[in-house]
């Protein structure tokens, strides 16, 4: 059974990295933080493994961001809103373990990985912590999910390898910042 895609968007100026949404409803109704799928776009593609980035249980999807590396990526950059993917097996992999902590909750992720903040984020503000929040890529262009992410987080730190945005440098920067300055129940490191 295929699955139509509801909406896709360029979330840089080249053209590498995109954001969909895909309708799967059965997905949607069991995805979790952590959870990913696997997607094959047609017969001929592979499959490959993409990180459920968000989900609407409501709507029956899952949101996907991946960044073009390869041929099936490639492929499924080529597809549009409203084409048809041909298989996607998922929710699969463990969702992530929330409590409530003590101090703030660290989560930290660059690039393409910041899509796989988000949904970690929110599950634990949801639980009543405080999150802190460090994003950055290697230029701003290459930034996305700014606001969803402030959305989630008590506070923000925006990272620019070559500083257009935010603290130049990587996000271990800040990181090593707020270890030698506050408590921290939890770091989650992602990419």
């Amino acid at each position: 059974m295929p699955f139509k895609i509801l909406r896709k968007i360029s979330l840089d100026q080249s053209g590498t990295l995109y954001e969909i949404d895909i309708h799967t409803p059965l997905i949607a109704k069991k995805a979790f933080a952590g959870n990913f799928v696997l997607i094959r776009v047609n017969e001929t593609g592979e499959r490959i493994p993409l990180t459920i980035a968000d989900y609407d249980r409501v709507k029956g999807s899952i949101t996907i961001v991946f960044q073009v590396v390869g041929k099936s990526t490639l492929l499924l950059s080529h597809q549009e809103t409203n084409d048809e993917i041909l298989d996607i097996v998922g929710p699969l992999g463990n969702k992530i373990h929330v409590e409530k902590y003590e101090f703030p909750v660290v989560i930290i992720g660059g690039g393409v990985g910041i899509a796989e903040c988000y949904p970690q984020a929110k599950e634990l503000k949801k639980s009543g912590n405080k999150i802190i929040s460090i994003i950055g890529a290697r230029t701003k262009d290459l930034l996305f999910w700014k606001e969803k992410m402030a959305a989630v987080s008590n506070r923000l730190i925006i990272c620019t390898d070559d500083g257009s945005e935010g603290i130049k440098g990587f996000v271990t920067k800040p990181l090593q910042d707020l270890l030698k300055n506050e408590e921290i129940s939890v770091v989650i490191t992602i990419g």
